[in-house]
Order: structure tokens, then sequence, then C-alpha cells
């Protein structure tokens, strides 16, 4: 995607938020700091923090550079230089006729370009620390290209708190053998042997996998 579709996807954002800030609510992995233009990272930021405070109907341009100035006056003076009320304005108009799915759309497309930039950067930097140094073990180049890339991963995720299934797997097997250890059996399957290990409480899930019939095993 070259810079002017990159662009033109801020704008719709920007524009569609405006003309109905509860967009807003279900942007969530979307920051100012993906936004490649430095005046709509800022108009994004005013308008989140407007919405916060107020919510309810659209945002007009004078409350927005208003807002700004009160924000920061490098703010208000960014906004300014590329525009002013009347870029404002000019976004406001652009976006009465938007629906929310194509904003959510061109969101994801800011979102997805951003990543491309930042991994593009990283790549790149990684290039100059492999170059500047034979020193370096295959081992601390992995590691180096490992953090760099977690790095920016999270940046684009919308929570830290995941698990991996393999220990959230041990964590209710090591509960469900305390629980039949107690006595609590919950609701018993027609195979006894499986009773031993499974408590098949209301609510719970459990997957049980088995191989094929007729499936040969590869020695």
């Amino acid at each position: 995607m070259t810079v002017n579709n990159n662009i033109i996807a801020e704008r719709m954002v920007i524009s569609g938020v405006m003309n109905n800030p509860d967009i807003i609510v279900e942007l969530q992995n979307l920051e100012p700091e993906h936004f490649y233009s430095s005046v709509h990272k800022i108009i994004y930021y005013i308008l989140r923090k407007i919405y916060e405070t107020f919510k309810g109907d659209k945002i007009d341009p004078f409350t927005i550079l208003s807002t700004a100035k009160n924000e920061n006056i490098e703010f208000e003076k960014e906004i300014e230089k590329n525009g002013g009320l009347d870029y404002l304005q000019t976004l406001m108009e652009l976006g009465q006729e938007y629906k929310k799915d194509d904003v959510l759309t061109q969101a994801e497309i800011v979102t997805k370009m951003s990543f491309f930039r930042d991994m593009h950067q990283s790549l790149e930097n990684q290039m100059e620390y492999i170059e500047n140094g034979d020193s370096k073990s295959r081992e601390d180049v992995i590691d180096s290209l490992r953090q760099n890339t977690d790095k920016i991963i999270s940046k684009y995720t919308i929570a830290d708190n995941y698990k991996y299934i393999g220990d959230l797997f041990d964590d209710v097997m090591e509960k469900v053998r305390k629980d039949v250890k107690n006595g609590e059996i919950g609701i018993p399957t027609k195979i006894e042997p499986l009773n031993k290990f499974y408590t098949y409480r209301q609510g719970e899930l459990v997957v049980l996998v088995g191989r094929a019939k007729g499936e040969r095993i590869s020695a």
C-alpha cells in the first residue's frame, strides 16, 4: 500500500470517529502511534481524550482544536500547521456518510500498515546488528531477533495476559487430581477408568482424542 492510500485510510478512521465517536469502543487495538501522519496521531489521541470525558454526540472541529491547546500547545501548533480548523472541518464532512463497518475496515488497514513499518524497521536494525560484529554467535543473533520480534508483536496485542494452553492444561489436571483425591467425582462416565482422572462437572468441557481405528504406528 502506498503512503497516499495509507493516509486515506487514516482520514477515513478519524472522520468516521468524529461523526460517530462510539466507534472508539470497537477500536481497542488501534493506538495513536499506529498512525503514519504526525497530525493524525495527535487528532486521534484528542478524539479518544474527548470521548473518555464526554462521550455522546459528534465531535466538532472547534472542540478538537481547543482540547489540543489545553492538552499540549504543541498539539495545537501541529494541527494549525496542517490546515487547522479548515482541515478538521474537511474531515468532519468526509465522514458524514461513512458506515461503522467502513471505519473498522480502514482501522484494520492503519494497524496493519503500522505493524509492517515497525517490522521492516526492526529487520533493518537486525541487519545492522549482524553486519557490525563478526564476534556474534548464532545464538546471539537468534536471541536478538526473538526479543525484537516479540516486542513488536506485543505492541499489537490487545491483552498481554494470555497463557500457553499447555500450562492451562497442567493447572486443570492438577485441580482434577486434587478433587478426585478428595472424593469429588462429579458426573461419572460409563468408562470406569476415566472416572479416576476426570470429574465431568456440569459446565466443564473435556476433549478426548483417540487414534483412528486401523491406523498404524510408525517405528
